[in-house]
């Protein structure tokens, strides 16, 4: 029997500020973004390669060890432009999704136009100190894994590419000898067919082999991250209210302490538990994750999508967030952002004082079925 302790939801946490304002034209930018994606990403690619691979079969067919070679490494050129490009895709897509978090941990307005230098100085503690965005660094260091993957896996593209081109040069050598003894274009047409068709299956087979042998393995040492996570759930909230229960997920997922817990405590970890006892154990660490009242603040439109990881990495004030929202309600000026700093308070927010009054009944119900 899974077993919830009563002391898994009083654990103290330490947290920071992220401020409330208008996500809509980072919300546009994203969808923008995700727009370019599935072409560069999806179509772009498989278009690319394939012409790619032809053009350089077709000048080992008919050309000379030297011009196949330099066609090969004109692709290699490519392919690692092509990974480049990619990968600065992927910062520039991340920078739009903690554009609010950057602008307040480097001091600048939200509204000014922000650099990929700033994002990385965002997450470097040298740099600005306490300030510095946690989950930011993690990303960070997720997205330089994933770009060392993608230049590998372009220089393999290139390289079984110019393998096949030099195999075919060889296998065209008959049809070659046979055009210069004075025979026709069928003869060598005929000759041509089975090397090159058999070429391009090879190179193509290989390179869908090595790329999925490479996901796999990518997929199981990669760094922690939640950017698809965010991005789906920002890409929700435009259609429909966001539940509590992929918001616990994610702050399940990113801090470790707390999933500590729940697997010490019950014996497996989060994700394995039934859907009932997921239940119950957010409700049960309600005042330690503020799940609830993440996702009543999202959707709301109070507070980002990244406030999610800010609050699990204890970098947001939940404390000066009520007094703000307490500001905003009574109709007076509220303070602007840049001028709050950040406030490392112990955990006696509003959040556990309106989880206490809202739920008590409900979890000692939930706490005498899971004992």
């Amino acid at each position: 029997m899974e077993h919830v302790p009563n002391d898994l939801s009083q654990t103290d946490t330490v947290v920071a500020h992220a401020a409330p304002s208008d996500y809509g034209a980072q919300q546009n930018e994203m969808k923008a973004i995700s727009s370019f994606d599935w072409f560069s990403k999806k179509m772009l690619p498989s278009l690319l390669q394939v012409t790619a691979i032809i053009a350089v079969a077709a000048i080992g067919m008919f050309g000379s060890l030297p011009a196949t070679i330099a066609a090969g490494v004109g692709m290699l050129g490519f392919e690692l432009v092509r990974a480049h490009i990619n990968n600065k895709a992927d910062l520039n897509r991340e920078l739009v999704l903690y554009h609010k978090e950057i602008a307040h941990a480097v001091g600048k307005s939200p509204f000014e136009t922000l650099t990929i230098a700033d994002m990385r100085h965002a997450a470097d503690e040298k740099m600005v100190g306490d300030n510095a965005i946690k989950p930011l660094k993690l990303e960070l260091e997720h997205l330089a894994y994933r770009g060392r993957y993608n230049f590998l896996m372009a220089g393999v593209r290139a390289l079984v590419t110019i393998g096949g081109a030099v195999a075919l040069q060889g296998m065209m050598a008959p049809a070659k000898a046979a055009l210069e003894a004075g025979n026709g274009w069928t003869t060598l047409a005929g000759s041509a067919f089975w090397p090159l068709t058999g070429t391009l299956g090879a190179v193509t087979g290989a390179t869908i082999g090595i790329e999925t042998m490479g996901k796999k393995y990518f997929d199981s040492h990669e760094p922690l991250t939640v950017y698809h996570e965010l991005t789906q759930l920002q890409d929700l909230t435009k259609k429909q209210q966001l539940a509590p229960e992929p918001v616990f997920a994610v702050i399940v997922k990113l801090d470790k302490e707390l999933a500590k817990d729940i697997q010490d405590h019950l014996g497996k970890p989060y994700a394995e538990l039934s859907y009932r006892n997921k239940t119950r154990v957010m409700q049960a660490c309600e005042s330690r994750t503020h799940a609830q009242a993440l996702t009543e603040a999202i959707n709301n439109d109070v507070l980002p999508v990244t406030s999610i990881a800010m609050s699990a990495c204890h970098q947001m004030d939940w404390v000066e967030f009520e007094r703000n929202k307490e500001t905003k309600d009574n109709g007076l000026v509220q303070q602007p952002a840049a001028q709050l700093g950040v406030s490392m308070v112990q955990d006696k927010s509003f959040v556990a004082d309106l989880a206490k009054q809202r739920s008590i009944k409900a979890q000692a119900l939930s706490e005498h079925y899971l004992s």
